[in-house]
């Protein structure tokens, strides 16, 4: 479900969320660079910003003041099906995480099944901002897990139609939605 209130998407009182308004509450990021860490937190600009700021231009203005990448980004960060994974299409996420870890599936198992080989991207499973506690839970929204309902699909069958991920521990769940094609009812994964 997607949440228009963004304030509301950085509450520390959510299932998760990226620290802007506090540091996280979750020790499982494994894939941070530094200088980024577990209790770090980052400010809107970290993320919305121009495109040429920081970069030594004579024109390069810092603030959100205008971007070539939507919206108001100062990466590229590709949110299309089938978006080929590389250094580019990924770079904004990739200004803190690892991309070898997260290729190396050092925290999910299939992140590299999915992005590389299944060309799903980063936001087809997670929030960029952060999950609103009031329409979800830390059982099935950790880990900004909120699957982008323009890409994935409700899984049908005894079970009726549903999108659902549902957190089974330390690097595992279940995950029940179709996605590129693939069902998937209650496929569970884990370290």
């Amino acid at each position: 479900m997607t949440e228009v209130n963004t304030r509301m998407q950085f509450q520390p009182s959510n299932p998760s969320y990226h620290p802007v308004i506090a540091p996280r509450n979750n020790n499982d990021v494994v894939s941070l660079i530094s200088p980024w860490r577990v209790g770090s937190m980052v400010r809107c600009t970290d993320c919305h910003n121009s495109d040429t700021s920081g970069q030594g231009s004579a024109i390069g203005v810092n603030g959100p003041h205008g971007s070539i990448y939507r919206p108001l980004l100062k990466a590229n960060y590709s949110t299309n099906e089938y978006v080929t994974e590389s250094p580019r299409a990924y770079a904004l996420c990739y200004q803190c995480h690892d991309r070898a870890s997260i290729l190396g599936d050092e925290s999910f198992p299939l992140h590299n099944v999915h992005v590389s080989q299944g060309r799903a991207s980063c936001s087809a499973c997670h929030d960029s901002h952060g999950i609103n506690r009031m329409r979800a839970s830390s059982r099935n929204h950790s880990n900004l897990i909120n699957f982008d309902r323009s890409i994935v699909r409700p899984a049908s069958g005894a079970l009726g139609a549903r999108v659902e991920y549902e957190d089974l521990g330390r690097y595992s769940g279940s995950c029940t939605l179709v996605c590129h094609g693939v069902t998937h009812v209650r496929f569970e994964y884990g370290r």
